[in-house]
């Protein structure tokens, strides 16, 4: 636990009261580890990259069409995310939304002395979750994330981009006065899709004997993402225990209702989200 002067100087600034620290922890980049385990699988798997899945027919075989050619397969498992109603599964449960971070260059070496003289790479995770995530790189970027956009359509505009880019700035120079006083801005913003459910329970699902479906990680994807997708594979292959008991009846997420009533619902909710988390935005 670290509050006070002895946080502000962990972080470079003195904006935050309290927090938890919790040792033993790394911070780590998604798309890293996803061409990571691409590599490392390179020699076992057959990985099709810009080949989207344009119809499927289950059945014995089952057979995948793409604009390319047709896969088949003897089991499928859609790990699809926000697109898994797309293929007419897990209707009315999920709720898709945009969320954005952004990134600026390395600081520049007179301001890391001036305020980052003694402050080692680090990461902030907010006690609300719609606060914001911030993190001071090992290369000595911050990095914002926070803002939230419902996404029906799975898609994000560049005016959304650009709105979330001014709320990233807001949020950095209220913790970094200084980037303030030397206008320093962000190099990269983004967004990426998160896959929520009501009650925050993936789905979890067996179809039939030749498919199966894991979705709606709740902004946790790389954590539940990786062990449901264990748990899955163990599932397939009769593999029963505790662990598979528990998920199984933990992962029944809660109804959605149609549109209108979804949009205007969910924005809603982040909006009132969004004003609980006041400074922590």
């Amino acid at each position: 636990y670290l509050e006070g002067s002895a946080l502000a100087q962990r972080l470079g600034t003195d904006y935050y009261r309290a927090a938890v620290y919790t040792a033993g922890n790394i911070l780590m980049n998604p798309a890293a580890l996803i061409r990571g385990v691409a590599k490392g699988l390179s020699d076992q798997v057959t990985i099709y990259e810009q080949t989207p899945i344009t119809r499927i027919e289950y059945g014995a075989k089952t057979r995948l069409h793409t604009p390319k050619g047709i896969l088949t397969a003897t089991q499928v498992v859609h790990t699809v995310s926000a697109f898994a109603e797309a293929f007419g599964l897990a209707k009315q449960r999920l709720a898709p939304v945009f969320t954005y971070a952004s990134l600026t260059d390395p600081l520049p070496a007179d301001l890391m002395a001036e305020q980052f003289a003694h402050v080692r790479a680090w990461g902030l995770t907010s006690a609300h979750p719609a606060g914001s995530t911030v993190r001071f790189t090992p290369d000595h970027r911050i990095m914002v994330r926070n803002s939230f956009d419902f996404a029906p359509k799975l898609s994000h505009s560049p005016a959304q981009r650009q709105r979330a880019q001014q709320q990233h700035l807001r949020s950095l120079y209220a913790r970094f006065p200084a980037l303030a006083k030397r206008q320093i801005g962000f190099a990269h913003t983004w967004g990426g899709l998160l896959c929520m459910t009501r009650n925050h329970q993936p789905v979890f699902q067996k179809l039939n004997e030749q498919a199966y479906v894991v979705c709606g990680c709740n902004g946790v994807g790389v954590a539940s993402g990786t062990y449901l997708g264990h748990y899955m594979a163990e599932s397939m292959h009769g593999i029963d225990s505790d662990e598979l008991a528990f998920i199984q009846a933990h992962s029944q997420p809660s109804w959605v209702p149609p549109e209108p009533i979804r949009s205007l619902g969910a924005t809603w909710t982040l909006n009132r989200e969004v004003r609980r988390a006041k400074g922590e935005v």
